[in-house]
């Protein structure tokens, strides 16, 4: 009986060593992790997991995939496979900006990678350097929320004020003359801060008590009713119990506790969503969106907007060029909001400048709209077949390969024969019809 006893204890300790040695040995087989959020930037967009990694897939010419592939700026480099950022753990938010990456950890430090343009990590570097590393934002602790958007950041710390910096081109940063703000600059006089939002030449921040206020560029967007730029905090009127704010590039979007939303702002492309089809118009106070109630969630792009209801469906309006609403449809715009067909279960919108990106309850990530540095995981001149489109106008599904080896196989790393300039000098401009239009790269024209 003893032997015996000695035998099964034996036969139990090589099972559990073995069974421990496969497990550190093959984590990705024992362990899958599933995505909890996303944000979509311009070119790249960010997957936060439930292991507190970070994974990133779409451009990377700048180092905002934190891939560390190289010390200067190279537009050819993408990937289509989400690849995990190393050096990431315990990360709690993401947020992609135009061309940079930020990270918050659950101890209140702050990352952040990419491309330098701004000088968002307030040590100036040449144009367009690139860090392709993710590095601690200094000077900042006990940090809550973040957001990037085009070329800037700002930051919520648990003290309640709010910290932000980059570009200044508007001067909306404190009212300060230089262009670039190099380190986190305090907004002084705001509320207490439920959450914020922010664009090129904008920011708004929903105070704990539902009102709205903003300061910076006002084509409208900051809802006083007036044109005026604000270099200081503004009240938007006529808005109360709101829930949730988001900023697009010339308007602002806002979701009320009764399920309706509203914007303010440019209507250029039909982002206001009230079925004004009059191009050009502006509203300098918010105005309700036309058909949508029982809304629990909004996000907006540069020009178009995405709304989750309670049911799981998503709704978009404003700008098509890219097919970024997603419609099946190749018209340049929707002035009133339109289901996207194909989709249930909806648990996270997000909306990049042009291109849209949703989570499902079980853990499926679809896309759809620009397709120009591979960001719908799928090769930019696969998608665009003659080199003159390069966009997806319905939902596909985002693979999520947790191999690490598989890192960058599917990268371009040449600017020979590479698939996105040619695509993108023929893809369809914001606000703009057809493919004449030709964008500079370097000042140099990519049309054939």
């Amino acid at each position: 009986m003893e032997s015996e006893t000695l035998r099964s204890l034996w036969f139990f300790f090589i099972s559990t060593l073995s069974l421990l040695i496969f497990i550190v040995a093959v984590p990705n087989l024992v362990y899958a992790v599933s995505p909890v959020d996303i944000s979509a930037g311009n070119g790249h967009a960010l997957v936060l997991m439930d292991d507190g990694t970070v994974w990133g897939l779409g451009s990377g010419g700048y180092g905002e995939l934190g891939n560390n592939i190289s010390t200067e700026p190279n537009p050819a480099y993408y990937s289509i496979k989400p690849i995990r950022i190393d050096g990431l753990t315990n990360i709690m938010q993401v947020t992609a900006g135009s061309w940079h990456s930020a990270a918050l950890k659950d101890d209140g430090t702050m990352y952040i990678w990419g491309s330098d343009f701004d000088t968002w990590y307030g040590d100036f570097q040449s144009y367009w350097a690139s860090h392709s590393i993710p590095t601690p934002v200094s000077g900042l602790n006990n940090v809550k929320a973040i957001e990037g958007s085009g070329s800037n950041i700002i930051a919520l710390c648990e003290n309640g004020t709010l910290w932000i910096w980059g570009a200044n081109n508007e001067g909306h940063i404190g009212n300060l003359k230089e262009k670039v703000v190099k380190t986190p600059y305090q907004v002084h006089g705001v509320p207490e801060i439920k959450t914020f939002a922010l664009n090129s030449n904008y920011a708004i921040v929903l105070a704990d008590n539902g009102t709205v206020w903003g300061w910076g560029h006002n084509n409208g967007q900051l809802g006083d009713g007036t044109h005026e730029f604000a270099d200081t905090l503004v009240r938007m009127q006529n808005m109360a119990n709101v829930l949730a704010i988001d900023a697009g590039e010339y308007h602002t979007i806002m979701l009320k506790d009764d399920g309706t939303v509203w914007t303010c702002g440019a209507n250029f492309m039909g982002q206001l969503g009230n079925g004004d089809n009059q191009r050009g118009a502006t509203s300098l106070l918010p105005v309700q969106v036309s058909g949508l109630t029982d809304v629990k969630a909004i996000a907006s792009g540069m020009a178009h907007n995405i709304a989750l209801k309670e049911d799981g469906t998503v709704w978009t309006w404003g700008d098509n060029s890219y097919g970024q609403l997603g419609i099946h449809d190749s018209k340049e715009y929707s002035s009133v909001p339109v289901q996207v067909t194909g989709l249930s279960s909806v648990i996270v919108t997000s909306a990049g400048n042009y291109n849209t990106a949703v989570l499902t309850s079980n853990g499926t990530i679809y896309a759809w709209g620009d397709d120009r540095y591979g960001q719908l995981g799928i090769t930019p001149e696969v998608v665009s077949g003659d080199g003159k489109e390069c966009y997806i106008n319905y939902p596909v599904k985002i693979s999520l390969d947790s191999d690490a080896d598989a890192r960058y196989t599917e990268t371009q790393s040449s600017t020979t024969n590479n698939p996105i300039y040619p695509t993108y000098a023929k893809a369809p401009l914001p606000g703009k019809s057809g493919f004449a239009q030709c964008p500079l790269i370097y000042g140099i024209t990519v049309c054939e």
